[in-house]
């Protein structure tokens, strides 16, 4: 059977937002699909980018936990045509090369990562920036959906 794109996938994002001081990103729901990519584009800051996995059992308000899981994520700094792979373990990403330059990390989480048992169907990355500016760019990219086509589901 053919399809499209967007019968596959549903796709998210946050425009630009300003991480200083910190912010909770968008949450999004994987009981409607596999698979979340999470693409973050970042501008130059004088700061490690430090990003944190959230799992949660409501789309607003309920009980949030780290999602903590051994993963890998991908980094691409500045005019590298690259990305670099690299691993992690927890429920946080610090990435050094990220401090004094621009860039872009993916990471992606599957649905049985979360604690499903106890209800958790949500997921956010919130980003622990400090004082020091920074903006970004968050598009949040589902795929494997439960149900198509994929431009019909809310991810929110």
């Amino acid at each position: 059977m053919e399809c499209t794109l967007s019968e596959k996938l549903a796709i998210t994002s946050e425009s630009i937002v300003d991480l200083t001081g910190g912010i909770t990103g968008k949450r999004v729901d994987m009981s409607v699909g596999y698979r979340l990519g999470i693409v973050i584009d970042t501008v130059t800051a004088a700061a490690d980018l430090v990003v944190d996995l959230e799992q949660h059992d409501a789309a607003a308000g309920g009980t949030s936990k780290a999602l903590s899981i051994s993963h890998v994520y991908y980094a691409k700094v500045g005019a590298e045509t690259k990305f670099t792979k690299k691993d992690f373990i927890g429920s946080t990403i610090t990435d050094a090369t990220l401090n004094g330059a621009k860039g872009m990390v993916v990471v992606e989480v599957m649905a049985e990562e979360l604690d499903r048992d106890n209800g958790f169907t949500h997921v956010s990355i919130n980003f622990t920036q400090g004082a020091v500016a920074r903006n970004a760019a968050v598009i949040y990219e589902l795929h494997n959906l439960r149900s198509e086509p994929g431009y019909s589901q809310d991810l929110a």
